[in-house]
């Protein structure tokens, strides 16, 4: 009679049809699958940022052991000042000599408490610089 009982058992886990019926401690194949393509594609992800990051860090630590950041503000900064002593930016261009007399001709004229207004004797501008 054992053999009957373990007939028994064997006939109701795979049914009629001879195919075993799932039972609730097998896996899910297709949930199985899904996980691992999913994970190898972060995976996948994952490296080709990291070698990216590094890529980027290493080029900017070389960058900075060449100096070539300070060249290059340096650079920025100098030509930002030419453009400004060639007239790129502000305002008016006014020759110096020119600015000299309109300052002169100002202070002689008004005369303000900061700088008073030459006396009659003294001459002003260019000619007392020569």
């Amino acid at each position: 009679m054992a053999h009957s009982h373990t007939t028994d058992i064997a006939s109701a886990a795979h049914g009629s049809s001879g195919r075993a019926k799932p039972q609730y401690d097998d896996i899910n194949v297709t949930v199985v699958i899904m996980v691992g393509i999913i994970s190898a594609i972060v995976t996948f992800l994952t490296v080709i940022s990291v070698q990216g990051m590094a890529y980027r860090l290493e080029s900017t630590y070389l960058r900075a052991a060449n100096n070539e950041f300070r060249r290059d503000v340096a650079a920025e900064t100098i030509a930002a000042q030419k453009a400004t002593l060639e007239g790129g930016e502000g305002g008016a261009v006014v020759p110096i000599s020119q600015a000299m007399d309109l300052v002169v001709a100002k202070y002689s004229k008004s005369g303000s408490a900061d700088h008073p207004a030459a006396p009659a004797g003294e001459t002003t501008g260019e000619a007392a610089i020569h």
